[in-house]
């Protein structure tokens, strides 16, 4: 039985563009998390516009460290919460997220920018 893994890893150095896509990581919520996007290293940017993101397993995304930039995207119906930072930054603009199963945003570590027309809600809440 395969453990579930991240659609999608950005390291240390990379930087990604990606437009009008759909990410999603379907593996079922079993103890191993996995999220639709990780941006895990430093300098690693990423900038989305009109992308929706979504993971039955844990967080839609998760930073770690680097940038990410989001821009028109959804973030819904995850099985953890939208959006986690435990370090880096992110920016949000006009931005949805919505249906998760915990936090729509949740902040241990880093920055978040909300700049405009982003809208949080029928999230759950955290059980921790």
């Amino acid at each position: 039985k395969r453990s579930p893994m991240p659609a999608l890893v950005v390291n240390s150095g990379c930087v990604l563009h990606l437009e009008d896509l759909r990410i999603c990581q379907l593996f079922p919520r079993e103890g191993v998390d996995a999220e639709a996007l990780h941006v895990a290293g430093d300098g690693a940017s990423v900038v989305c516009r009109r992308v929706s993101f979504h993971s039955r397993s844990d967080c839609g995304i998760c930073i770690s460290a680097g940038h990410l930039s989001l821009t028109d995207c959804d973030v819904s119906d995850c099985g953890g919460t939208g959006l986690v930072l435990f370090g880096g930054k992110a920016t949000l603009r006009r931005t949805v997220l919505q249906r998760n199963q915990r936090c729509g945003v949740y902040v241990r570590q880093g920055h978040a920018d909300f700049l405009g027309g982003n809208r949080m809600m029928q999230n759950g809440r955290s059980e921790e």
